[in-house]
């Protein structure tokens, strides 16, 4: 069962028994928890593609999303306290929500701040705007080169613009003092939190920094996590390796995978693309790693016992990606083990849609970016090609599995958001529905959520049904999500999140 109304008993994270019951209750080793007519228990949300300490960070600086102009950023960036050193850096901005929506450069930061080296990420995470303290620390002029998979953005005299893309965005990156192990400790924690809020029970954090992973393991050891996390390791550059970071599965923590990147984002024209953009034709994007270089890292990681999860947004990088897992599962020494994702899969080929499942290669999807990149930014992008895009009930027809999540922080983990934006496809520019033949039911979007995740990772002996003898991860929510399919702008609000049998979250 998805979704109910019932008694549900629990013990020792076990749930025993669901009964009937007029309203819903839940009790917990003896304890009963009540709540109001209406209210429904489900699956425990699973965000399948988040950042958590990213997530914590974002929550503890200074937020650039809610900005409509450079001249917003300064104001936000003249009045904040938290430093990284002596450098100021600050997250979301996005210029294509901006009334004027070309490409910011360094100028007037570098009138707010001659000598304080700035540095801002745009919200999609894969291009930054900094100031000419920042490249002159960095030594960054017009006669360095681009880094292989990025760009420094240049005017019509070769300067650099003070935008970076991508693989260029470390040149400056690597300069930037770092938070201390305790700082990044609280925003996991923060995160953490956050996230049961939400409803969360369980998220997938991709691209983890190897040295976090200690972190987490000593939160599970002193029961500090609220939440379950799946850890997919960064490994762009064999970090893993060097590290020595092998597979690990606890109660509340597991190092599940391995994370690639082979393109960057639509927003800053980094995914890459079989042809030009259409509104910027001589770009098409660039790929982060060639197709052998990521099929033999890919292929030692899988037989180390790690899972593959590779970031794809352009048809480019998705074909790129369908080619790979295509060698990894041909391979004999693999024998066709091993979870393959790809990560967002926002454009792909009519001849690649096929190959996902024939491939059993994962859909992981994050529905509220649909939402997010019709404020204009993907229509002026790519144009026809839309019809290409954000496919979710062509995978599912075509026999693929998705996994749904949200791509924390760079949208906020709402799960309900993405389950709207499942159901109507309606672009955030005009209301618009685009591609309607591609939202999903409430039963396919409960399923990208709550049950899908459990499968992938063949864990549902244990999760994605509420009944006897399955593991007591619960989302409350104040209304039955069905009622979405009908009325998807109803309010409904999280009520509570039981995670093993814990209350991780009561709205009381």
């Amino acid at each position: 069962m998805l979704a109910i109304t019932r008694k549900i008993i629990v013990e020792s994270g076990i749930i025993t028994e669901v009964l009937h019951s007029d309203n819903l209750e839940l009790i917990i080793d003896g304890h009963s928890y009540k709540f109001p007519p209406g209210a429904t228990a489900v699956v425990g949300f699973v965000d399948c593609h988040g950042h958590i300490a990213g997530y914590g960070m974002r929550l503890s600086e200074v937020s650039l999303k809610d900005c409509k102009s450079i001249h917003d950023c300064i104001a936000k960036l003249q009045n904040t306290k938290l430093f990284r050193g002596n450098w100021i850096t600050a997250f979301g901005w996005n210029h294509e929500n901006w009334t004027e929506n070309s490409l910011p450069t360094k100028e007037l930061l570098d009138e707010a701040f001659p000598d304080t080296p700035v540095y801002l990420t745009r919200q999609d995470g894969h291009s930054a705007l900094v100031n000419s303290a920042a490249l002159k620390i960095a030594y960054i002029n017009e006669l360095t080169t681009n880094p292989q998979g990025g760009e420094i953005v240049r005017s019509y005299d070769g300067k650099p613009t003070g935008m970076l893309i991508d693989n260029a965005m470390a040149l400056v990156e690597k300069h930037i003092p770092d938070y201390s192990l305790e700082q990044y400790t609280e925003f996991i924690k923060t995160a953490l939190s956050e996230l049961a809020r939400y409803g969360i029970t369980q998220a997938h954090d991709m691209d983890v920094e190897t040295r976090f992973v200690p972190i987490f393991n000593e939160l599970e050891l002193a029961g500090e996590m609220p939440v379950r996390v799946k850890s997919f390791v960064r490994a762009q550059n064999n970090e893993w390796l060097r590290d020595c970071v092998l597979p690990y599965k606890g109660n509340f923590f597991k190092v599940q995978g391995l994370k690639y990147f082979l393109d960057g984002a639509l927003g800053s024209y980094g995914a890459a693309l079989t042809r030009g953009y259409d509104d910027n034709e001589t770009k098409s994007g660039f790929l982060l790693l060639d197709e052998n270089t990521l099929k033999n890292r890919a292929k030692r990681g899988i037989l180390s016992g790690f899972d593959i999860a590779i970031h794809a947004i352009g048809d480019s990088a998705v074909n790129t990606a369908l080619n790979v897992a295509e060698k990894l599962r041909s391979d004999s020494l693999l024998e066709g083990s091993g979870t393959i994702r790809i990560e967002h899969a926002q454009m792909v080929l009519p001849n690649d849609l096929p190959r996902f499942a024939k491939l059993n290669v994962v859909a992981s999807v994050q529905p509220y970016h649909f939402t997010s990149d019709t404020n204009g930014m993907a229509q002026k992008r790519i144009g026809s090609r839309m019809r290409f895009s954000y496919l979710w009930e062509s995978f599912i027809q075509q026999g693929a599995t998705i996994i749904a999540g949200s791509d924390f922080p760079i949208e906020k983990p709402s799960v309900i958001d993405g389950i709207r934006s499942f159901l109507t496809r309606k672009s955030s520019l005009d209301g618009t529905i685009i591609s309607p033949n591609e939202r999903l039911s409430i039963f396919e979007a409960l399923d990208a959520y709550c049950v899908a995740p459990h499968r992938v990772h063949n864990e549902s002996a244990h999760f994605g049904c509420i009944e006897a003898g399955k593991t007591a991860d619960i989302t409350v929510l104040s209304a039955n999500p069905y009622l979405l399919q009908n009325e998807p702008e109803m309010p409904i609000d999280v009520l509570a999140t039981i995670v093993g049998g814990k209350v991780a979250f009561l709205n009381s």
